[in-house]
């Protein structure tokens, strides 16, 4: 259940900001951002996703505002207190699930940019701050943060059904084509683009353009962490088909969430 998942991941933050220490104050690899700094944001991330549960809707119009958004909740929200954080975030996640609870899992919220999001899919995403920014707090704190393929797999299935939100018209063109991805051992889900715009379906039809990707590496690629070309150096994400380079066309056609 996402629920269990969803606590896991918190349990598994916790524990890092419980034994962070003084490493709690100092930036995180490839980010402006310090692990309690990024343990702040989880908090009121779950804040905001909590009020996505009770149909209150985003604040904000377009995914573009989330950065400004992000820094005014950091500016307000002070606490850096790592046990603090722990605290407050395992304790507002549990006001997370119990919004998540108060409905039908596939009734639709409003989301970011006027989008609607089903339940299931939103606590997917939550679930998906949870991981990657565990992975981000991880490798500042000097610990190790493996990631279950599962996990992997249905946060993407998620955050693919809010990616027409995140392409970016310049990069896009008129990018016309099928991309199917494979998640390997976990699902399927198939990539639409016309003149491009994009939308999301259930694969099973003729792909331009398929992509195989191990579900954790392809998580952290189309997160923006780490390496863009490892995973493809080393296997972990290949593409095949009439049109094979689609898939490049559309990781640059796709902004990070």
């Amino acid at each position: 259940m996402i629920e269990d998942r969803i606590r896991a991941a918190a349990a598994r933050v916790a524990g890092l900001l419980d034994g962070a220490g003084t490493a709690a104050g100092q930036r995180m690899p490839d980010s402006e951002w310090t692990v309690a700094d990024a343990a702040a944001h989880l908090v009121g991330g779950a804040r905001l996703y909590t009020d996505f549960f009770n149909g209150i809707p985003s604040p904000l119009a377009s995914v573009e505002e989330a950065a400004d958004s992000n820094a005014r909740m950091l500016s307000e929200y002070t606490q850096r207190d790592p046990a603090a954080l722990a605290r407050e975030l395992k304790s507002s996640l549990e006001d997370l699930l119990a919004a998540y609870r108060s409905g039908a899992p596939e009734r639709m919220l409003h989301w970011h940019a006027g989008m609607t999001v089903s339940a299931d899919d939103t606590a997917a995403l939550v679930l998906g701050e949870l991981v990657v920014h565990g992975w981000d707090m991880a490798r500042g704190i000097g610990k190790p943060w493996p990631i279950d393929p599962a996990d992997a797999a249905k946060i993407l299935t998620a955050a693919l059904a809010v990616a027409p939100n995140y392409v970016d018209p310049d990069a896009a063109g008129n990018l016309t084509g099928v991309v199917e991805v494979r998640l390997r051992g976990q699902t399927r889900v198939a990539l639409h683009w016309r003149d491009g715009k994009l939308s999301i379906g259930e694969a099973g039809g003729k792909a331009d353009c398929i992509v195989s990707a191990d579900p954790v590496a392809m998580l952290l690629q189309s997160y923006g962490r780490g390496s863009k070309w490892k995973p493809i150096l080393t296997g972990k994400v290949i593409s095949y088909g009439r049109k094979p380079l689609l898939a490049l066309k559309m990781q640059s056609a796709l902004r990070s969430p």
